[in-house]
């Protein structure tokens, strides 16, 4: 008798479990898109918002915004560039003789965009300056792209070039 009960008890448990399990459901495609699209997102925002603040200091003389936001094997190409600069000890070199040499009155970032790719954003925007009268001084495309370190976002590697009009 005792081992007709101990059989009951152990059908009932299992049945529980069929029944907790059937309400439990496994997460759409679209829901989990729905979470990375969030997500990239949010992490849009944060990489416009980190470029937008190391501009900001960049137009103020202060190159050390964009340095920050280096990794330790950045690599970069701009205009005054004859070739690729490799590592964070170069474009510090390069910046040093600009520090407090660059102001502007005021800046439009133009069409940002960020491309995802798992945990690295290409960001790319123009770029046109102003001075404090209010004359367009420079024209750039800009692409930046940053990746996941140690879960602080930065830049790997960094591209400028004046715009063609």
């Amino acid at each position: 008798m005792a081992e007709m009960d101990n059989h009951k008890i152990v059908c009932l448990f299992f049945i529980m479990v069929m029944v907790f399990f059937a309400g439990c459901q496994m997460p759409s495609k679209s829901s989990l898109l729905k979470t990375e699209s969030t997500v990239n997102k949010e992490n849009t925002k944060v990489l416009i918002e980190l470029e937008r603040a190391a501009i900001d200091r960049w137009n103020n003389g202060d190159p050390t915004g964009y340095l920050e936001l280096y990794s330790d094997d950045f690599t970069y190409f701009d205009e005054s560039s004859k070739a690729r600069v490799d590592g964070l000890d170069a474009i510090k070199k390069m910046y040093a003789p600009l520090t407090g040499k660059i102001y502007s009155g005021r800046y439009e970032m133009i069409n940002p965009k960020v491309q995802w790719f798992g945990q690295t954003g290409i960001l790319s925007y123009n770029l046109i300056t102003y001075s404090k009268e209010e004359k367009v001084t420079s024209r750039w495309n800009s692409t930046a792209v940053y990746s996941k370190y140690n879960d602080k976002w930065k830049i790997v590697h960094s591209h400028w070039s004046f715009t063609k009009h």
